[in-house]
């Protein structure tokens, strides 16, 4: 630990302690506050700049650093709420909206620098004090992981194209608008009030269907894993029916500021609803009543669940937040910034058990994924792994995947590695990070099992059809799921090419025609790559409590 990050927490008690002495005795209401200041943020960025492309990366880096602040203010209210028999929800005051967008700012603000702080344990940052009021913190720029990136959001949206072309064309949009304005009003001059249609909701639950898909956490299983009862595809669909209803409500809400601008869009995004009432609406919508508090539970946040966010510096994303008294909120910013990532948490925190045995299904599906991008006539990917063992028959290392390429001779012999998705937590990244450093091992073991031999040779051993050359070795590619390159200068053999599997995917799908597809990726990835050129980002300077952060990157 460095200096940081017991200022920081200083800094972090003082405010935590000002906050609850303001709303002492409101805690319901600030956390009802707190929502409607994330939803807003999320709607904002989400859904409000698609449509006229102004916001600049100053105001969003400002509405990110609301939603940061998310899971520091709502760990510190949700443990304090006392419930109550009615829930205090009226329109917000302008005043107290910006008071929460404050605190919601400097809690976000410093989330962000604790997070960076919290990077120094692991050698990716330093911290020291300039003078008594100002602190600096130099973090290694990260080219290679912030590249792993990229390409992860090119899948993405890559999948989301896909499954968009399946959906079908949409439905005109002055159609859709004509319905949304036949089925809703505004209640009692400042709130929504809509009944609903049923092309809507196949119109809002299409695109749900895209954005889940899209996400990285949608694959988390294998479809037919079991896990708290239930195949991970069921728990799925479960997000697609949430995020359908959010999309059909933010659809209805600016429709109406459109049709009455004098309306506040924070008064319209963020509803109430008692739990039965919720229950009620799953159960209308096909889940079996004995599951239906399950679903809500699983894609609820409460005063228990808080905590896990907060301490993996995370925005949390539910579709219900829990204010005690029978009573939860709507929130949206859960499904507008990631649909799925909640409800995984949930499930690998509450079955642990289910989900550690449903990982080992993990690596059939990979190979799958192999097959349908290296696929016959010309590839062969056997649908099995394969064991190598000594002339004694002792066991030497294990072989997740093999591609060959019946057109150059081509020969890969690949390692597999599908770890669970680490996103903000330094903690987690680093366990991933020395996950993928054992692969070295595997490398030099399948290299000196190898021994100079042909591709050819080294298929016959495998069992694997002609077409290998007699000419060329086998090259050997290490495939994680998410990242290859992380932040520290790590050794990765030169002998085996280290590549994402986002990059494989970009690969094969903008050079399909590519006359030697894995002799490119091991010329271009072998030991993890090149970097990409990198300009050293100005450094900035963060607010806090009588103490400025000089953040830079080296």
């Amino acid at each position: 630990m460095g200096i940081a990050e017991p200022i920081l927490q200083k800094k972090f008690d003082e405010l935590q302690a000002q906050v609850c002495k303001t709303w002492n005795g409101l805690e319901r209401e600030a956390v009802i506050e707190i929502v409607r200041s994330a939803d807003y943020a999320a709607y904002i960025i989400q859904c409000a700049s698609e449509a006229d492309n102004s916001l600049n990366a100053v105001a969003r880096d400002e509405l990110r650093l609301i939603l940061l602040g998310v899971a520091p203010a709502l760990a510190t209210f949700l443990p304090l709420i006392k419930g109550g028999r009615g829930l205090p929800f009226g329109p917000a005051a302008p005043q107290t909206a910006r008071w929460i967008d404050r605190m919601l700012f400097e809690f976000g603000t410093l989330a962000r620098m604790r997070r960076f702080a919290a990077l120094e344990r692991y050698g990716l940052a330093r911290s020291e004090m300039v003078d008594v009021a100002t602190m600096r913190i130099e973090m290694n720029a990260g080219v290679g992981e912030l590249m792993d990136v990229h390409a992860a959001r090119w899948l993405t949206a890559e999948t989301m194209r896909r499954v968009a072309l399946m959906q079908g064309p949409t439905r005109d949009s002055a159609y859709v608008e004509s319905l949304l304005d036949a089925t809703s009003t505004v209640h009692d001059g400042w709130f929504i009030n809509y009944e609903g249609h049923p092309e809507l909701i196949e119109t809002y639950r299409q695109r749900a269907m895209i954005d889940v898909l899209g996400c990285a956490e949608a694959e988390a299983l294998p479809h037919d894993a079991m896990i708290g009862g239930r195949p991970f595809a069921e728990w799925r669909t479960l997000c697609v029916a949430a995020l359908g209803r959010v999309f059909n409500h933010v659809a209805y809400a600016s429709r109406l500021m459109t049709r009455f601008p004098a309306l506040s869009i924070r008064n319209l995004l963020t509803v109430p609803v008692l739990r039965r009432d919720a229950r009620a609406v799953w159960i209308e919508a096909g889940d079996q009543p004995k599951h239906a508090n399950d679903t809500i539970a699983h894609l609820a946040l409460d005063a228990q669940s808080i905590a896990s966010w907060q301490h993996h510096h995370e925005i949390p994303a539910p579709f219900y937040v829990d204010v005690g008294g029978g009573w939860l909120l709507l929130p949206l910013f859960g499904g507008l910034l990631n649909p799925v990532c909640g409800l995984v948490r949930t499930l690998r925190l509450r079955h642990t058990r289910d989900w550690d045995k449903a990982v080992d299904g993990r690596e059939v599906y990979f190979r799958e994924d192999l097959k349908n991008h290296f696929g016959e006539p010309r590839f062969h990917v056997p649908d099995h792994g394969m064991t190598l063992r000594r002339e004694d028959g002792s066991h030497i290392t294990d072989v997740d995947a093999a591609i060959l390429d019946r057109q150059t001779g081509d020969l890969a012999l690949v390692q597999l590695k599908w770890p669970d998705i680490h996103g903000m937590s330094p903690k987690e990244r680093e366990s991933r990070r020395l996950n993928l450093l054992k692969a070295n091992e595997w490398v030099d073991r399948v290299s000196s099992w190898v021994d100079g031999r042909s591709a050819r040779r080294i298929a016959k051993a495998l069992g694997m059809p002609d077409g290998a050359s007699e000419s060329k070795p086998p090259t050997l590619m290490v495939i994680p799921r998410y990242a290859a390159r992380f932040t520290l200068n790590d050794h990765l053999d030169e002998r085996a090419c280290w590549v994402a599997w986002p990059e494989v995917v970009r690969m094969r799908t903008e050079n399909k025609e590519a006359e030697a597809p894995l002799f490119d990726l091991h010329r271009d990835f072998k030991s993890g790559g090149s970097l990409a050129s990198y300009s050293r980002p100005e450094d900035f300077t963060y607010k806090l409590r009588g103490l400025d952060v000089l953040v830079s990157a080296l």
